[in-house]
């Protein structure tokens, strides 16, 4: 019965909590939800409202784009993964005009990502029902996403980022998330940010790796004479193992796009490769890594591809949160 009963209040605050992040969001944007203004500026304005406009038009009428006349002498649209023809969340936007449909992916995966946040820190992280609500809030509207706004697809795909992670974790035990952290990862593919699947990747292959590297260790300590081949047969390969395996099937989930992706970007002007310092133009630059952990003064800010603040406050709590769960 006590146990019955922690549960229920565990889903009942679960859900206040993804209650008071959408009204947490829904508040922060305002602007967006409750009044006619659209978002008059930026790549939002210049790229994705044509892009959009174009392939809810085409899906309404009922057939796939796969090519688009309408520009320079005619494109490839589909194989253009930035227009998001085959990322599911987007179909259900046809019905709206293009400004209010990019207004509601906004807000929607901004909440998702807030949500992820939240269930990441409160089922794998173990952290106590307000800090994982900071938690949710603080990724959801940090610097780092937020500055992403005109950059549709590259929220949408970083919106996934904490999914991938708690389900990535879950699926360690319990096989039945593999398939969940698949379709996450098919998702994020089909959002149509490549940098973002790379990112997401990236941290879940260092984060594998170190989790192998946990089980190795504590057989060094306890066999410091057994050679180093011995020890290596303690090496526990299934985060890797899982990931490498999710990973493929997220693929194979979205290859719908990935292969036509491949072979446009293979026929473009960077097929061949670029020069370093058109490669390296929108690097960050060690001496900038600082700076932008810090908000915008007297009307200087960073380009928003840098933007990684998340409020003095956060980085303060985050900080003592570690001090006290040593």
């Amino acid at each position: 019965m006590f146990q019955r009963t922690i549960r229920f209040l565990a889903r009942r605050y679960d859900f206040l909590a993804i209650l008071a992040l959408m009204i947490l969001v829904l508040g922060f944007f305002w602007r967006m939800v409750f009044t006619d203004l659209i978002l008059p500026r930026g790549d939002v304005f210049t790229y994705f409202y044509p892009y959009w406009e174009y392939r809810s038009a085409a899906l309404r009428a009922g057939h796939l784009p796969l090519w688009n006349p309408l520009l320079f002498m005619g494109v490839p649209f589909l194989a253009n993964s930035q227009a998001g023809v085959l990322y599911p969340p987007n179909w259900l936007l046809i019905p709206f005009n293009t400004p209010i449909a990019v207004k509601i992916a906004i807000v929607t995966h901004v909440i998702w990502a807030g949500i992820g946040t939240y269930l990441f820190a409160r089922n794998i992280l173990k952290t106590s029902f307000l800090a994982s609500l900071l938690a949710g809030t603080c990724f959801a509207l940090g610097g780092y996403l937020t500055a992403q706004i005109e950059h549709v697809n590259q929220l949408q795909g970083l919106a996934w980022l904490p999914w991938l992670f708690w389900l990535w974790l879950d699926a360690l035990k319990n096989k039945k998330s593999i398939l969940w952290l698949s379709i996450a990862w098919a998702f994020q593919l089909l959002a149509g940010h490549t940098q973002s699947a790379f990112i997401s990747g990236f941290g879940l292959a260092i984060w594998g790796t170190a989790r192998a590297a946990t089980s190795f260790i504590p057989s060094l300590r306890r066999e410091s004479r057994s050679s180093l081949t011995d020890h290596w047969k303690n090496l526990s390969w299934q985060p890797l193992i899982v990931l490498a395996i999710a990973a493929v099937l997220g693929a194979a989930l979205a290859a719908a796009q990935i292969l036509p992706t491949v072979e446009l970007a293979s026929l473009s002007n960077r097929g061949g490769g670029l020069p370093f310092l058109d490669a390296v133009s929108f690097s960050l630059r060690p001496q900038l890594i600082g700076r932008s952990l810090l908000p915008g003064y007297r009307g200087q800010s960073l380009s928003s591809e840098y933007v990684a603040y998340s409020g003095i406050a956060t980085l303060v709590l985050a900080f003592l949160g570690s001090r006290s769960r040593q």
